[in-house]
């Protein structure tokens, strides 16, 4: 502490603590601001939906909406549940899955993923992907949906606060 500040908190002892208490007031008011979040954040929209292959709901699949054209931001991910069901976040730095919830508005190739063992069976929970790579894992979803250079799905996501339309796929 410099000695004017020393000579200021003895002399004046209300009024250093006020300037103190001012001035870490004002630092919590800029801390909680996040203001190092991307601006894109805000444009936010949910999308949900509800992937099926052949018929059936497609359980514990991968579902990534990778942005074309002009709509370069980020693109966002979501998982199947046992009914098929998925919820897209966008993943940014320093917040949870819960406070980065949809997609950026705009256009999208979409990209649906399954892997399973060489023998048709699921996936053991908890691996990694290098080590389901290393155990053979394979795709069991067509390219025309599976491959980020050949899938043909596509998804237009429309700016607004409220909910969006789901955006199923029927998979064949």
């Amino acid at each position: 502490m410099s000695e004017f500040c020393r000579e200021s908190v003895h002399e004046f002892p209300r009024l250093g603590l006020l300037s103190w208490s001012a001035c870490f007031g004002l630092l919590l008011i800029g801390c909680g601001s996040n203001s190092n979040q991307p601006s894109f954040q805000k444009d936010l929209v949910p999308v949900t939906g509800k992937v099926t292959y052949q018929g059936a709901a497609l359980v514990d699949a991968g579902v990534t909406f990778r942005p074309t054209g002009d709509n370069a931001v980020r693109a966002a991910y979501g998982r199947t549940d046992e009914e098929g069901n998925y919820s897209l976040m966008t993943p940014i730095r320093d917040l949870t899955p819960e406070q980065s919830q949809g997609a950026v508005p705009g256009t999208y190739r979409v990209i649906i993923s399954k892997l399973s063992m060489p023998d048709g069976s699921a996936i053991p929970f908890g691996l990694t992907h290098a080590e389901v790579e290393q155990l053979g894992a394979v795709e069991s979803i067509p390219a025309k949906y599976s491959s980020e250079e050949n899938s043909t799905l596509t998804a237009n996501v429309v700016p607004g606060g409220g909910s969006h339309a789901p955006l199923n796929f029927e998979l064949k």
